[in-house]
């Protein structure tokens, strides 16, 4: 076939790629839409969440609220967490945090 294309013309890469412009434009297009959609309903779903903190043991607390849990880790050195993924509970997220301990989380 080399630089012809099955009708005899010389194969031209942009008109390839132009026929599939608007289908794979389309395809970006909607996923955004429904992507961009998302962040504003999460949102409004964190608004009412309330973040409580139990003890576990000493220096370790759970703090729980809808959509997961973390663990703090309280010392001397400061407050280490895991599975922090919340942004937008950080606010309450430390406000828990401050009643157990004055150490900053690292």
């Amino acid at each position: 076939m080399g630089l012809h294309g099955h009708n005899g013309r010389i194969a031209n890469p942009m008109e390839s790629i132009m026929k599939r412009f608007p289908f794979a434009a389309s395809l970006i297009l909607s996923a955004l839409a429904v992507f961009s959609a998302a962040p504003a309903w999460a949102q409004q779903d964190f608004d009412a969440v309330k973040v409580e903190i139990s003890p576990i043991r000493d220096g370790v607390h759970l703090l729980t609220g809808r959509g997961g849990n973390i663990v703090a880790s309280t010392g001397t050195d400061g407050t280490f967490l895991i599975d922090d993924q919340y942004a937008p509970l950080t606010d309450r997220i430390r406000a828990a945090l401050a009643t157990v301990t004055d150490q900053p989380v690292r």
